[in-house]
């Protein structure tokens, strides 16, 4: 697997050019948590939260108050901050590794690039509300509240996801047509021709597969770069990523997915003697895609809110016609309050805080 492959690669010295890593400061490198954050969640790790006070209150009183100077710490340091070994293991396995979800560092909400300002619902420096992004990566923009260590790693498992899917499907569009070869056609040849059904199907085909081979090919090019310049990479970095991934994830969803279900009926409906049997398939397919788009979006409209909320309008409106019983969940009456709550939980995990100023986000125009 890429993703296994890369993580045994040993990286590169750092600041060398071939790693190719931002040269921009990146303030979330240094991780900025407070040492009673640390100790509380490696004491919870093995059961020894009443030692968290004494350790916390030792740890002040010499004045070591953030994760970065913890972990400059020595033996004859750790001695003197007076915790068990289990505990001091703990900790130093949570400063080497944090947990999921820590925060790594404070910023600024002029440090947000554009994009994410917008995703995570803050507003404008002259204190307008944040527009909707309309953009079908929305689904993805959660990697970018991740710590920067895991950033890189889920990127690269996204876009391995999209490549292997994609490239499991290309076959498919003529191997459902390897019936009409060549030879095999009968009448005339031409420009002046009027096409046929077959004709339609060998377009419909060539377009499923064309679509699947640009998501196969762009996914292992943008993992490569990522691959070779995404190393605790600035959110800059990867916010640019996000409209590549945006048009790969809409290319293989309408472009290769859809039309392939769609060629499928269509040739099995014209190759069958009776169509009976075929109508009876495809109603009982449609019948389980709306009772998974169902329970899919049902889930959606509580925990991905904000998600849905920055979808092109396309999408919502074929949410609505697949799933006409779940329509009312789908306005922005409706998906607001989740929004709204997930919105303030990713700029937590982004250290923007919303009580720092201009970080506050206003309620969302009604």
């Amino acid at each position: 697997m890429l993703t296994s492959r890369l993580a045994s690669v040993s990286p590169l010295r750092r600041g060398s050019r071939l790693t190719g890593q931002n040269k921009r400061p990146d303030i979330q490198v240094r991780d900025c948590r407070s040492v009673e954050a640390v100790v509380q969640v490696a004491a919870a790790t093995i059961g020894e939260a009443e030692s968290v006070a004494a350790v916390v209150k030792a740890l002040t009183d010499l004045n070591v108050l953030w994760a970065w100077q913890l972990r400059q710490a020595s033996d004859a340091h750790w001695a003197r901050y007076g915790p068990s070994h289990g505990l001091e293991l703990a900790i130093k396995a949570e400063l080497a590794s944090p947990s999921s979800g820590a925060t790594l560092g404070k910023l600024r909400p002029e440090d947000v690039p554009p994009r994410l300002r917008r995703f995570l619902l803050i507003q404008d420096e002259d204190g307008r509300p944040p527009r909707r992004l309309y953009a079908f990566g929305a689904l993805s923009f959660g990697l970018l509240t991740v710590p920067p260590h895991e950033r890189q790693h889920l990127m690269l498992t996204v876009l391995e996801l999209l490549a292997l899917v994609s490239g499991l499907l290309l076959p498919i569009p003529f191997e459902m047509l390897q019936r009409f070869w060549m030879e095999d056609v009968e009448g005339e040849r031409g420009w002046t021709v009027l096409p046929t059904t077959q004709d339609y199907q060998k377009a419909l085909a060539t377009a499923c597969f064309a679509s699947g081979l640009m998501v196969c090919a762009f996914s292992v090019f943008i993992g490569t770069y990522i691959a070779a310049a995404g190393h605790r990479a600035s959110l800059q970095f990867y916010e640019n990523v996000m409209p590549a991934l945006s048009y790969i994830i809409a290319t293989f969803v309408f472009g290769d997915l859809f039309p392939l279900l769609g060629l499928v009926f269509w040739n099995l409906l014209i190759a069958a003697n009776s169509p009976i049997p075929v109508i009876c398939a495809v109603l009982l397919t449609l019948g389980f895609l709306s009772l998974f788009l169902t329970i899919m979006n049902y889930f959606s409209t509580l925990e991905m809110a904000l998600e849905l909320y920055h979808l092109p309008w396309y999408v919502m409106l074929t949410l609505a016609l697949n799933i006409p019983w779940l329509r009312h969940r789908l306005t922005d009456e409706a998906l607001r309050p989740s929004a709204e709550r997930r919105a303030a939980e990713l700029r937590a995990l982004l250290g923007l805080e919303d009580n720092q100023p201009g970080a506050r986000q206003p309620q969302l125009p009604g």
